[in-house]
């Protein structure tokens, strides 16, 4: 947990949030770290992050069913020879999704897909 909030504001340390409310108490004040990485507010990137073709496969047949979607892949299942895309994306085309786009993140990447 260290090192994943940045320094609060009064102390000027770097702590985990645990460490920061229990300060806080002691100190009858508020924990005023912040994480560096605010979640985004939208609902899609709730999703976790897939590791297997057959673990992708099943989230398209079980959770596909909005006009665009996502789908979070990590790194280690994007092949250089795109094989295990191939194969995700085979039963996607089947649903009647297009590709939209994808973004790279750290370690994964989100692939876009809209359906008309």
């Amino acid at each position: 947990m260290i090192g994943q909030y940045e320094s609060c504001d009064e102390e000027g340390m770097k702590a985990s949030k645990s460490i920061c409310e229990e300060m806080a108490k002691l100190q009858d004040s508020e924990c005023k770290c912040l994480k560096k990485d605010k979640p985004k507010k939208n609902t899609q990137f709730k999703q976790n992050i897939l590791t297997t073709i057959e673990d992708a496969r099943n989230y398209v047949t079980e959770s596909f069913n909005k006009k665009e979607e996502t789908l979070l892949i990590s790194d280690e299942l994007n092949d250089g020879m795109g094989l295990n895309m191939t194969i995700i994306v085979d039963g996607i085309l089947k649903r009647g999704y297009m590709p939209d786009g994808f973004e790279q993140k750290d370690g994964y990447r989100v692939y876009k897909y809209k359906k008309d």
